[in-house]
């Protein structure tokens, strides 16, 4: 399990246009395993924004402080979504927003309880 920093968001000061801004970005590995992270920023946006690493193995337990750059091409109001997916033991997991319906797994309830 990845934790990322502000709920996965992040933010940027108002900057002018062309020039770099950088900022830490903190990532942690809550798992017990080896994780590895990469971050797909979209082709259309891979000239505004970029992470150093992209792409990084972290032990169980580790807290790593990522670089996010950005450079605005334009004068406008930018929101990136960007993929984060995790590696963990050859499974890949992509961060989603979603729910859990208690009781919606597969195990059967019983339909009356004998005293």
């Amino acid at each position: 399990d990845l934790r990322l920093e502000n709920d996965g968001k992040l933010f940027f000061a108002p900057t002018f246009t062309g020039v770099c801004t950088k900022k830490e970005y903190r990532i942690t590995n809550q798992s017990k395993t080896k994780v590895t992270y990469r971050i797909n920023v979209p082709e259309k946006y891979a000239d505004v924004l970029s992470f150093e690493p992209a792409e990084k193995e972290l032990e169980a337990n580790e807290e790593f402080a990522l670089s996010a750059f950005f450079i605005p091409q334009q004068k406008r109001h930018y929101k990136i979504t960007v993929p984060v997916e995790a590696v963990e033991d050859a499974i890949i997991q992509n961060f989603e927003v979603g729910y859990h319906n208690p009781g919606s797994g597969g195990a059967e309830l019983p339909s009356t309880i004998q005293q």
